[in-house]
């Protein structure tokens, strides 16, 4: 096997000239193959190049030249035709800016093909990007967008951030959000298909320490969920205000038996106790409500209920303790009914002697009076205790 290269290279100063030539085979037989490329400058201002080249193996050939004009600052156009040698020829027509965004078209046409043609742009500024890619094949469309912004300072900003992509009429899209305005932040996402079908997450939250809210909604195709809470925080002055501490909370939804709940609570303090008040709701007219209070003296407790039977519970009970005696009466109220609860002790240390009374009244049948009595006393050495306890009717121990 022999072989033979020849290389030729011409240079001047708007072209250049380069062959490339290999003789291989035996003495009988040999075989060609060259590549030929050139390139002039035709023009400097405004640019205007051409350019050209061809490959030959063994009897086959490759052939493309190229053309590229500057129609004005930062504006080309381009041309590009390639021949094969399945006899296929491939043309290409581009054109390209520089401002003040990065645009672009190609127009492709191959032999025994339909026409493509391929378009788009690139806006690289990173607080304000912007891309798009078209390609147009057989009277169908395939797009692919994307953006991206930035505004603001760390305090007080916005970022919206998009992409979209479209197959033969099928659209499918993403898009994001975040901004924040002092104490409060803002946050979405949302994402659809064909322009029917929506999926949405947002969210706003404010981080004030005094005054805390948010809010969280979530959508989807003909539903949706929403939770939203506040509060209130009172973290001086707490005797002197009337709502120290207070929260919130509210669901509303399209879910069947959740259409609508909700909570809520306030806490009051003062300087001989508290005051608490509280809500729940469900559903249509549906809530318990209730408030405890509590003092030195006394403490409260009223529900109001939609349950048959239980719809007012009142529940209430005084202390008192004075020296070496102390007192509690209570009493539990519903619908009509009472339960009594009194406690009562005393302690005389001169006499050395120590008495108690414990009675309980209630509507249920055996229980309709109980009370017991106990006395314990020392003298000397002498120690005698006594107790008795009644319950239902001449019913006595």
């Amino acid at each position: 096997m022999n072989y033979e290269v020849k290389l030729d290279h011409i240079s001047s100063g708007s072209s250049l000239q380069s062959n490339a030539t290999v003789k291989y085979g035996s003495i009988r037989q040999q075989s060609l193959a060259s590549l030929n490329l050139g390139l002039k400058r035709l023009r400097r201002h405004p640019l205007n190049i051409i350019s050209d080249g061809k490959l030959m193996y063994e009897g086959r050939e490759w052939s493309a030249t190229y053309q590229l004009t500057e129609r004005a600052p930062r504006d080309y156009r381009s041309l590009l035709r390639v021949s094969l040698p399945s006899a296929t020829l491939v043309n290409v027509v581009s054109t390209y800016k520089m401002s003040p965004r990065y645009e672009f078209t190609n127009d492709i046409t191959i032999s025994n093909l339909q026409p493509i043609r391929i378009n788009g742009h690139l806006k690289p500024i990173l607080k304000n990007m912007q891309s798009h890619i078209d390609i147009e094949y057989e009277g169908q469309s395939y797009l692919v967008d994307a953006n991206w912004m930035h505004r603001g300072t760390v305090r007080a900003f916005n970022t919206h951030a998009s992409g979209e992509v479209s197959i033969a009429g099928h659209t499918a899209g993403l898009s994001a959000e975040l901004s924040r305005r002092n104490d409060q932040f803002s946050a979405s996402i949302e994402t659809k298909y064909n322009q029917q079908q929506r999926f949405a997450v947002s969210s706003q939250i404010t981080t004030s320490l005094q005054r805390p809210r948010f809010l969280i909604r979530i959508e989807w195709p003909r539903n949706f969920l929403a939770v939203a809470g506040s509060g209130i925080y009172a973290h001086q002055d707490w005797h002197t205000t009337s709502s120290d501490l207070e929260a919130r909370i509210q669901i509303t939804s399209s879910l069947l038996g959740f259409e609508e709940l909700g909570a809520s609570f306030l806490h009051d303090n003062n300087i001989n106790g508290f005051k608490t008040n509280g809500e729940i709701i469900w559903a249509t007219n549906r809530k318990i409500v209730g408030m405890l209070s509590v003092d030195r003296a006394k403490a409260a407790l009223t529900l109001n209920t939609p349950f048959h039977g239980y719809r007012d519970i009142r529940v209430e009970s005084t202390y008192s303790l004075t020296g070496t005696s102390g007192t509690v009466n209570s009493r539990i109220q519903w619908d009509g009914r009472q339960m009594t609860l009194l406690l009562h002790g005393n302690t005389n240390h001169p006499s050395r002697m120590v008495t108690s009374t414990f009675r309980f009244t209630s509507p249920f049948s055996g229980f309709e009076v109980l009370s017991a009595n106990f006395q314990y006393s020392v003298n000397g050495a002498t120690r005698q205790t006594s107790a008795d306890l009644t319950w239902a009717r001449d019913k006595q121990v």
